[in-house]
């Protein structure tokens, strides 16, 4: 899964790495079943993929290929744990990310062949209580559409990265969230409308993502190592570590868990599992004597759906389009299927070339470099296959490779300008921050810095200009990255609410300042009530159902106060007016100050 948001924010995978030939070593024994000619065009596959581990600094790969049906190779490169030295083997445990989606619609494929959906099923059909933005969107999208990446919807990929959020949230959420475009208007890549392809699933079947994925997929295919968690994962024997560039080292970091949106990125697998599922994809739907799904929906769902913006990074690669859970194209003249997958600490990539029955899937440790390591092994031992070798695709991706940093350093930073004193002081700007999808940003202050933070990521702010702030991420994988933090005050000058691009496609996210947590207990409210001011133009205060209420002729009787921050309320359903509580030297109530458009009046407590 890409999980890019901050480089969508954080779709360009971070670059750099150490020095040569660290991660190279010796192969572990292979699983090879001797099909001339095919072994002999792959003899000097070793080489190359020692080569490349070198090249781009990743620790570790694991290779798969499928030819005519039959697995030729089956083996681990480098090393699935630094520290420890352990070796990448064939049954090496590797985040798969984006890979997974293939998993999600060939099982809605199944029930397609079983009459329990159609593709054009509307999505409220079978989930009632979906809702997006967009109405029209929201009775028409169907099944295809949402895995065909046509849904309009914006990626909205940070809500993820917040551990609190859980599937069962992406239903809620979806309606507090613009859209990029109109419904099938242009390709959208999303994960969370793949998540609810998989809350689909789930409704139609009566089983959870995950127990549908084992009895449909993993039991039956006997991908007996592959499972739907990094938790699971860290369980077995040979899992290997995710790595990254951290501070210009290459270093072990955190797995990501990613539960939340399973059915969009959250498989674990091995290269000697993933041959079954490429010998699945190349054999019509049967394997092992057993009947997977129709002949004719594998080919639907290997067709494209949706038109993709042309890319062509490559002469010799083109891609068009998207299928139901693969990307289409054409390389070097013939066609092309593949998925890649992209997660905290691993780069993968299967593909397909079905006319010519070539399966291949590369593995790797490294969310660095490893794309560029992932792309030109597949590439080389698809070429190897073609018996075509006019290019060096090692040395064409550090070209891309430098091209990309260059353009990196090249780039303008806008964000460098600062002013010493922003608008407010720094502890008017604390407090918690809440948007009704994305969940609460909490903004605090520590040692004269000002940090904001969403769920594990912390970004300390500084100021740019009065109330806008440059955001630095605290983050291995996106401690590059900057975000823009804007602060806006109301009509009293006191801040209110905070504005963060988070996604490119929409406007910027806006999260509506809370009232502070003991703003609403019992026992801090108590101190306010009272009576203020003399007859006949007193005001009372009173406390009930642990609400205030403001009582006075002026007003018309009886008005809610609603916290604000500290000692100041805004009156419900006069926009404008707010009370503010003055406390004297004791920390008491001695005051109550009335401020309205036209002025404030002032009214001491009556002792």
């Amino acid at each position: 899964m890409n999980k890019r948001v901050y480089k969508l924010m954080f779709c360009c995978l971070a670059l750099g790495g150490l020095g040569g030939g660290v991660f190279a070593i010796e192969s572990p024994p292979s699983t090879i079943e001797k099909i001339a000619p095919v072994t002999n065009t792959l003899n000097d596959i070793d080489s190359i993929v020692n080569e490349a581990l070198d090249v781009f600094n990743v620790p570790g790969v694991a290779i798969g290929i499928v030819v005519d049906g039959k697995v030729v190779l089956s083996r681990g490169y480098g090393y699935r744990n630094l520290d420890q030295s352990l070796p990448t083997t064939e049954n090496t445990l590797f985040a798969i990310g984006s890979c997974t989606k293939a998993f999600t619609t060939f099982m809605l494929g199944q029930l397609v062949n079983e009459g329990k959906i159609t593709w054009d099923d509307p999505v409220i059909s079978h989930i009632p209580e979906f809702r997006l933005m967009d109405q029209y969107s929201t009775y028409h999208i169907t099944i295809r559409d949402l895995v065909a990446h046509r849904s309009g919807m914006a990626r909205h990929d940070l809500l993820w990265f917040n551990p609190e959020f859980n599937r069962s949230d992406v239903i809620k959420s979806l309606q507090y969230l613009e859209p990029a475009c109109k419904l099938r208007e242009k390709f959208q890549y999303n994960n969370l409308m793949y998540t609810v392809a998989g809350i689909l699933i789930e409704k139609v079947t009566g089983q959870t993502w995950e127990e549908a994925l084992s009895s449909r997929i993993f039991i039956p295919l006997t991908m007996l190592n592959s499972n739907d968690s990094v938790k699971e994962s860290q369980k077995s024997e040979d899992f290997s570590m995710p790595y990254a560039e951290v501070a210009g080292e290459i270093k072990a970091i955190p797995f990501r868990n990613i539960q939340s949106v399973a059915p969009a990125g959250a498989i674990n697998s091995s290269v000697s599992d993933m041959v079954k599922w490429i010998q699945l994809q190349l054999s019509n739907g049967t394997l092992l004597d057993k009947h997977f799904i129709y002949k004719e929906t594998l080919q639907e769902m290997h067709t494209i759906q949706m038109p993709m913006v042309a890319s062509a990074p490559d002469e010799e690669v083109y891609h068009f389009g998207y299928g139901l859970g693969w990307c289409t194209g054409i390389y070097r003249g013939h066609y092309y299927l593949h998925h890649g997958g992209g997660i905290d600490g691993f780069i993968s990539q299967v593909s397909l070339l079905p006319q010519e029955k070539i399966g291949v899937v590369v593995l790797s440790n490294s969310s660095s470099d490893g794309t560029f390591a992932v792309s030109c092994i597949t590439n080389t031992i698809i070429d190897k296959l073609l018996e075509k070798t006019d290019v060096n695709w090692i040395e064409k991706s550090k070209s891309q490779r430098e091209q990309i940093k260059k353009a990196q350093q090249e780039r303008p930073d806008a964000n460098n300008e600062l002013i010493s004193t922003p608008a407010h002081k720094l502890e008017d700007y604390v407090g918690y921050y809440e948007h009704p999808a994305y969940g609460i940003v909490q903004v605090k202050l520590e040692n004269d810095q000002l940090f904001a933070i969403y769920g594990e990521m912390v970004a300390s702010l500084s100021c740019k200009c009065y109330d806008i702030f440059n955001g630095k991420i605290d983050e291995a994988l996106l401690d590059k990255s900057t975000i823009i933090f804007s602060f806006a005050n109301n009509t009293s000058g006191d801040i209110c609410e905070l504005s963060i691009p988070l996604d490119q496609t929409v406007k910027p996210i806006i999260f509506k300042r809370k009232a502070d947590n003991d703003l609403f207990s019992l026992e801090y409210l108590k101190q306010f009530e009272g009576v203020f001011g003399d007859k006949p133009l007193s005001v009372e205060v009173s406390l009930r159902n642990n609400k205030l209420f403001l009582i006075s002729p002026g007003m018309g009787g009886e008005t809610e106060l609603v916290p604000d921050k500290r000692s100041k309320f805004g009156l419900k359903g006069f926009p404008g007016h707010s009370i503010h509580f003055i406390l004297d030297n004791e920390g008491k109530v001695c005051e109550l100050l009335f401020i309205h458009p036209l002025g404030s009046l002032s009214f001491k407590i009556n002792q």
